[in-house]
This record gives structure tokens, sequence and C-alpha cells, in this order.
């Protein structure tokens, strides 16, 4: 038999070993399972429409879509067109990919079932993350970066997130611009890039405190550089593993080329 008293009476409450066994069971499959990964990808976390009038649902990155996410980083263009990302190789995106799944969260844009883009919350402290996003290729110009930007600032909030950080070069005007939509603010600027932060606990992006911004560490300390950093680990064995952060390209080629870029956004 198993005992319990209540803190009102010194009356004790008697029940069979095997029945108290039983009610804990139950109560642990009752009030501690959690929808598994797949099961919450069902219900999609956002859904809009394209300017070209295609559907697109915004998942969560589960084990079920990886290999249609590997396929499409091995299609993607420009190869390596983000400080070094997306790593070229089956393996190496393999690599990456698990590491930003141990590491950050990850969701994904689908249109007809088809997994079309890729954004990152790659954290660096409990409520502070870094975001990044590609599109591949056949999918941008569209608004479809936005909408899936949208939708992870959004997811951002539902994780408990205060701030998101993102690196763009100084003269991709054009991302500047689809960044400050998103509300976004310039917060640094470090050689050919700059960093942009949003202040998701404000109800407007378009005022960051001073002390807000020198409190942003720089990207040598942050998620994404990590993540870049194990990607190159990753590259070692191969002879062109050595991965060029700041690539010299005429302005016209680069906003093309540029992983984060308007064009991809907009």
């Amino acid at each position: 038999m198993v005992t319990l008293e209540t803190q009102t009476s010194h009356h004790a409450l008697t029940w069979p070993r095997t029945s108290w066994a039983l009610l804990h069971r139950f109560g642990q499959n009752c009030f501690s399972a959690q929808p598994t990964c797949t099961e919450r990808q069902a219900a999609a976390l956002s859904t809009f429409e394209s300017r070209a009038g295609l559907a697109i649902e915004v998942v969560e990155f589960c084990d079920n879509r990886f290999d249609e996410l590997v396929e499409m980083y091995n299609d993607f263009e420009p190869k390596r067109a983000a400080q070094g990302l997306p790593p070229v190789g089956r393996d190496r995106v393999v690599a990456w990919l698990r590491h930003l799944q141990k590491s950050g969260h990850n969701l994904l844009a689908l249109w007809n079932g088809e997994v079309v883009g890729h954004s990152m919350l790659c954290p660096m402290e409990s409520q502070r993350a870094e975001f990044a996003i590609f599109l591949h290729q056949d999918f941008r110009n569209q608004g479809i970066g936005t909408g899936l930007t949208e939708a992870t600032l959004e997811y951002a909030r539902l994780k408990g997130l205060h701030n998101v950080w993102l690196s763009v070069e100084v003269n991709n005007q054009c991302a500047i611009r689809v960044y400050k939509k998103n509300g976004f603010q310039v917060s640094n600027l470090f050689g050919p890039e700059q960093e942009m932060i949003q202040d998701l606990q404000k109800t407007s992006g378009n005022e960051v405190g001073a002390h807000e911004q020198a409190a942003w560490k720089s990207p040598a300390t942050t998620g994404f550089k990590r993540f870049f950093d194990a990607a190159r680990e990753c590259s070692k064995a191969s002879s062109d593993t050595k991965v060029s952060n700041h690539a010299d390209q005429g302005s016209n080629d680069q906003a093309r080329s540029n992983g984060l870029a308007a064009d991809q956004l907009a």
C-alpha cells in the first residue's frame, strides 16, 4: 500500500501500490507527452501567396524533410554566396545541416510539397539569435523570402527570443531596404558588411536604443560564425576548403550572388 497524508488533515489516503503506479504513469503520459516535430510540421506555421500566385507553406524543419533540403542545397546557385555558405558537396551540406538542427531553429518554405527555401535562427545567448535565409534560385523575386522572413521572426517571438541579428554587405541597398521593412535597424559596421538588429519586444522596429546596439557582439562571437566555422572544418580534407568571405565581385554580380540578397527577399 502507498500512504499519502494531506496538508490540511491527518487523514491518510491509501491506494493499492499497483493502482498508484498506474495513476502515476497515466499522469506522465497525459501531461508530459509533447507532439513530435513531424506532428507539428503537419500544421503549417504560416501560409501566403507569392507574387506569381504560388501557395507557400512555412513549416518546421524535421528529419522527414532532411534529404529534400540537402538536394535543394546541392542544386543551389551561386555556391558559397553568403560568408562561404551554403557549403559545397553533399557530405559538407549534411554535416552543416545536422549542426544547424542540433544548435538552431530552422524553418522551411514549401511549394506544392517541395522545399524551396530555408531560414535559420542561430542562438548566441538565451534570448538572442542570428538570422539567415536561403532561397532556391528558381523561386526568387516573388516575395517568398519576405514571407519566410516574417514567419521566422514570429517564430522567434514564440520561442521567447528578444533580439534577432543579421549581417549584410553595405552596398547591397536593396537587401538593406527589405530588412528595414521587416523591422531591422543598422547597429554596427565591420569592413564591407554591416550588422542589423531587430528588437522583437518593441511594437515598432524603427527605434533601437544605443545601449541595446552596444550590447550586440561582433560577428566573431555569433552563432552564424560558429556554423560557418563548423562547415569549414568539414571541408579541410579537400584541396578547395579555403573559403573567402568577401569575394571580389562587381556590384551587379554581388547583388545577384549574395545568398541573402534582396532579390531573394523582395
